[in-house]
């Protein structure tokens, strides 16, 4: 007795979407440059702000 299913082929999720987790391995990537990129512009802005403090020195002398 043949199976009926035996025509079909069973694939799994990761065979069959391989675009879908290629694009979350990339998201992965992604933030951490968006990450890096802005504590970079945050570590420069309060850089720039304790430089001014120290620099302009006390006033009103």
């Amino acid at each position: 007795m043949k199976n009926k299913f035996s025509e079909y082929k069973i694939n799994t999720w990761k065979e069959i979407e391989q675009v879908i987790i290629q694009m979350l391995e990339r998201q992965g990537l992604l933030s951490i440059v968006v990450s890096v990129i802005l504590f970079i512009i945050v570590f420069s802005t309060v850089m720039n702000t304790m430089l001014m403090v120290v620099l302009e020195g006390p006033k009103g002398r």
